[in-house]
């Protein structure tokens, strides 16, 4: 496929929903654990510099193995309540220190420098001097687990906090929308017109459990697609929850060659939703924290507004964005992908399920009027009802 006769609007598209790979935890500290073992083997052997007696270092190198050990168990179980206090006080779906690389680098950091003192304090018993270079390591490994140890509880204090935390999710909201529409409203004229009407030759059903979608390998079903001339329509969209037997993909055209096995590949599933490719994600989190606080259990209405007020941003950045992005094109300008994206009316509906639950909150139900006030007042006008549909309920 000629990649630079792709519509750029089509390149777009690809390029936002190509599959980004999740860090594999298991083998980025199995890679933290091999350093420290390399380190601890290779470097006593240097003689580099003034030396010192081995036995003194031994006894220090097993003092850090021991306390390093203490320290992790430490941070890692205070983490474990940070992770139930956002659960619980914000919402089930919260899972953005969870997912955080750098709880994850912590703790492989911790194990690699348990695995150079333990395994350094043996190899150095067998000397009488050693180099005073290991020592002087094994000291900066402490800073530095201890400065990552810093990080980690500063992140951790951000995810139990309200202002951050919606931050974070407001924040990872945007930089789904952007990418998945980068474009002005009315710039993409000419793909408004839906391109399969006839019906599907073959539907893929959903073979296993309960999933949910979480990416969708766009590029290598477009390369499906065009190889064989047929046009692949998504039926489950990001986000969506896939029981066994529901419809996944639909295939319009003769495509004998592709198995389903081949076409379920394209889709990444699992247990929860992910912020990668979705873009209800963030206004279902904000929605979930909005209505908790309304709760007559919580009754705390200035979280709820707290939340309107990230969900105005969403919507805001959409109001003028082309969210007609749904058919994809090759570089034939044939449409091979037809992508199931949210409309105007679902990111509304989305935004606004705090509606039904106001009605005994005047902060919220004031905020909530200002907000779909102001949209109203600079929507075009076929993005008008929708909003006029909310400022009727909410009167």
């Amino acid at each position: 496929m000629a990649a630079n006769a792709i519509p750029a609007a089509d390149k777009d598209i690809l390029s936002a929903l190509r599959r980004r790979r999740r860090l594999q935890t298991g083998w980025v500290q199995s890679g933290y654990l091999a350093a420290g073992l390399l380190l601890a083997l290779f470097l006593p052997r240097i003689a580099v510099g003034p030396t010192t007696d081995a036995v003194r270092v031994s006894g220090m190198l097993q003092a850090i193995a021991g306390g390093i050990i203490m320290f992790t168990a430490l941070v890692f179980s205070l983490l474990f309540l940070v992770v139930q206090h956002a659960a619980t006080a914000f919402s089930p779906r919260l899972v953005l220190f969870r997912d955080l690389p750098l709880v994850w680098h912590a703790m492989g950091l911790f194990v690699a420098v348990f695995v150079f003192a333990a395994v350094a304090s043996i190899v150095v018993e067998r000397t009488g001097q050693v180099s005073i270079v290991v020592p002087a390591i094994a000291i900066v490994l402490v800073l530095l687990s201890l400065a990552v140890a810093r990080a980690v509880q500063l992140s951790a204090f951000a995810a139990v906090q309200l202002g951050p935390v919606l931050q974070a999710i407001t924040l990872r909201g945007l930089a789904v929308l952007k990418v998945l529409y980068p474009h002005p409203i009315q710039t993409l004229s000419s793909k408004k017109v839906l391109p399969v009407t006839d019906a599907a030759s073959r539907k893929v059903l959903w073979p296993r459990q309960h999933a949910v979608v979480r990416q969708i390998d766009l590029p290598a079903m477009l390369a499906l697609a065009q190889t064989n001339d047929c046009v692949i329509v998504v039926e489950a969209a990001v986000g969506h929850v896939l029981a066994m037997g529901s419809p996944v993909l639909a295939i319009h055209g003769n495509a004998p060659d592709v198995t389903d096995n081949q076409l379920l590949s394209l889709i990444d599933t699992g247990i929860d939703r992910s912020f990668e490719q979705d873009p209800l994600l963030s206004f279902r989190l904000l929605s979930d924290i909005a209505l908790r606080a309304l709760s007559p259990a919580v009754n705390d209405p200035a979280t709820a507004v707290q939340a309107i007020n990230g969900i105005e941003d969403l919507l805001f950045f959409l109001l003028h964005r082309e969210l007609d992005v749904a058919p994809v094109r090759d570089s034939h300008d044939h449409v091979r992908v037809v992508l199931n994206l949210p409309t105007w009316e679902h990111y509304v509906r989305a935004g606004t399920e705090t509606a039904a639950y106001i009605k005994d909150s005047p902060m919220c139900q004031g905020r909530l009027v200002a907000m779909v006030q102001r949209l109203a007042s600079q929507a075009p006008a076929d993005r008008q009802l929708p909003l006029r549909e909310v400022l009727s309920q909410l009167s």
